[in-house]
């Protein structure tokens, strides 16, 4: 595979961390776990080292992918996300996979026109859905001596449309069903499933008569 190397700071819920990546080729469309289709593919040339294995309460774990700083996502203010191109929000979260797996990261409909994903490996284009390919466990390391080990970590973002809580659909390699994960981004405590397209919703309020609806906006 022909790629690039660069130097980059993996930057976890606004601390740096690691600072050496790589970059493959253009990302393509392809068929990938679960059976989704994802706009960009994220392979074991375009990891950052040194991965470590995966601590603290800020991050989210689900099967063998962790998204890092994530949970801390829900409360923090508009400042703390990088202003993208489009006025998407950013928020840098690596994302640390075990040796020899495989998933695929997009929001579950209807969020999806609201999420993206900007992962060293997509071109330089943010994408709806990625795939992410941790390297074998003896891989040779390109910043040490050694090998890459148990844990394949990528640096990159997730870019929201605007402050909200967004559902993730998590597709692992092998498992029939894909994993479903609410996350606020910027949002505080998400409570229930918050309507992607800010649709009004009718609800029941009593009365000295009998109950009565109203529509109120759900953003």
């Amino acid at each position: 595979m022909l790629g690039r190397t660069a130097v980059m700071l993996l930057i976890v819920g606004g601390a740096a961390s690691a600072v050496v990546a790589t970059s493959g080729d253009d990302a393509h469309t392809a068929a990938t776990a679960g059976g989704d289709q994802a706009d960009g593919v994220v392979g074991c040339a375009d990891r950052a080292e040194p991965t470590r294995r995966p601590r603290g309460r800020g991050n989210l774990t689900v099967g063998p992918v962790t998204f890092l700083g994530l949970r801390r996502a829900a409360r923090a203010s508009r400042r703390d996300f990088t202003r993208k191109r489009g006025g998407y929000l950013g928020w840098k979260s690596g994302i640390v996979l075990r040796a020899d797996t495989e998933v695929t990261v997009a929001a579950a409909k209807p969020d999806r026109r609201v999420l993206k994903l900007d992962y060293s490996g997509t071109g330089g284009m943010p994408v709806k859905a990625a795939t992410f390919t941790a390297c074998p466990r003896d891989e040779p390391a390109f910043s040490h001596d050694g090998t890459v080990g148990g844990h394949t970590g990528f640096a990159g973002a997730f870019l929201v449309a605007k402050r909200r809580c967004i559902r993730l659909r998590i597709s692992i390699a092998g498992r029939p069903k894909p994993a479903f994960r609410t996350v606020s981004f910027g949002a505080g405590r998400c409570r229930g499933r918050t309507p992607a397209r800010g649709r009004r919703v009718a609800r029941a309020r009593p009365s000295a008569q009998g109950s009565s609806t109203r529509t109120i906006a759900a953003w």
